[in-house]
């Protein structure tokens, strides 16, 4: 453990490291609801659902600190883990009781949004502690899991702006982000080892894709019906054009599973989405295309 002051400014930036700030995109879920109704133009709701996205951010970051003390002997032993500021001892142990002030003023901003927003951020923070002290070693468990704490990120955007909630979308994102959970865990386990302290091992790499193949499909096929129902005929003009968008997305997920099969992807999926630039294309396409498909004016 190194010697430097507590004011001294790398160990801030060991914190700041800690914090994960590059996971906050996750959190942009919480526009989707905005977007997809069709009221981007809104600056009330844009900063409603900024004020929920800064939340999360904050109450993600707590429940990482959190995390690294509970797996900080794992992590020591894990190779691309043990250079984590607590594991790698470049910073204290004691720093991670930051983590209270960050869930303060997660919970302050949360006091500005609707009370649903705050049950939602609670219920994240409750689910994400069980996930982390014993869920995440139970097979199948887990991955369900981590889907519904990506999906409780759409439900805070529903209840931060008032939008009301669309089953389309809430089925949509279930089965999309099933399906992004069983990628991590099949990019993490199609190695030669099991990792300790969880449920699956290096033979069970070809169900876990099997099942992931399987919900990216069952997420297209719920976009498909969505195309035909009546909330499409309310908010677009030629929504044959949402077939684009079906396609856009079964390549997206074809692309990223045919690279985790060849161990090209890294284990976080969602984090590869936000920097990869072919899924920025896909996105812009798809903005393009729904445009195109021409909103009807709320």
């Amino acid at each position: 453990m190194t010697k430097e002051s507590a004011g001294d400014p790398g160990r801030w930036g060991e914190l700041w490291r800690a914090m994960r700030p590059h996971q906050w995109g996750k959190n942009l879920i919480v526009f989707l609801p905005v977007v997809t109704s069709h009221q981007w133009s809104d600056p009330a709701l844009l900063g409603r659902a900024l004020l929920a996205a800064v939340a999360f951010s904050l109450c993600a970051s707590a429940v990482y600190l959190l995390n690294d003390l509970l797996d900080l002997q794992v992590d020591r032993c894990t190779p691309g883990k043990k250079d984590r500021p607590f594991a790698a001892g470049t910073l204290p142990l004691s720093w991670a009781f930051l983590m209270l002030p960050l869930l303060a003023a997660a919970a302050g901003a949360a006091f500005f949004l609707p009370g649903n927003f705050a049950l939602i951020l609670a219920g994240y923070y409750g689910l994400t502690f069980l996930y982390s002290w014993t869920l995440r070693s139970v097979a199948a468990l887990d991955v369900l899991c981590l889907a519904l704490l990506y999906t409780a990120r759409l439900f805070a955007g529903h209840a931060a702006t008032g939008i009301p909630y669309s089953p389309w979308l809430s089925g949509f994102a279930l089965c999309l982000f099933l399906s992004l959970a069983l990628m991590k865990r099949y990019v993490e386990f199609s190695g030669a080892s099991a990792a300790p302290g969880r449920g699956y091992g290096p033979s069970d790499a070809p169900r876990l894709r099997a099942a992931g193949l399987a919900s990216g499909g069952a997420a297209a096929l719920v976009f498909v019906f969505y195309i035909y129902s009546e909330q499409v005929a309310r908010l677009y003009a030629r929504p044959a054009l949402l077939w684009l968008v079906c396609a856009l997305l079964l390549f997206a997920l074809g692309r990223m599973w045919s690279w985790a099969r060849r161990g090209r992807l890294d284990e976080d999926p969602v984090r590869f989405v936000l920097k990869d630039g072919v899924s920025w294309l896909c996105a812009g396409l798809t903005a393009l295309v729904l445009a195109a498909a021409g909103a009807h004016a709320p």
